[in-house]
């Protein structure tokens, strides 16, 4: 969805955004490529299937994020499904292999 720049949604983003940055800068670095990151990433509202391994990507708004199993996600990915443009805060969902539906 869209939603207006500093309306009460975006300043729910924003905080959240920023509780997930500051947790991944400081905390899920020692957690990449491991089953505790994929523990992680569900308890922040990501969909992750079995087997599914998570390489440190740039990972923003889990809430958004489904990722089908055995799923590979590289170092260099950015997975980050909001935007600001335009004066507005857009948000859409990314789903990533084959077990996910479109």
């Amino acid at each position: 969805g869209s939603y207006p720049i500093f309306g009460w949604y975006y300043w729910k983003w924003w905080f959240v955004h920023e509780v997930e940055h500051f947790v991944q800068e400081n905390l899920a670095k020692p957690m990449a490529d491991t089953v505790v990151f994929n523990l992680f990433a569900r308890a922040m509202g990501a969909r992750i299937g079995a087997g599914v391994r998570v390489n440190m990507a740039d990972f923003s708004d889990p809430d958004l994020v489904e990722i089908g199993a055995g799923a590979r996600i590289e170092r260099e990915a950015v997975l980050c499904p909001s935007r600001l443009a335009a004066g507005e805060l857009h948000l859409c969902r990314i789903r990533i292999g084959v077990d996910t539906p479109e």
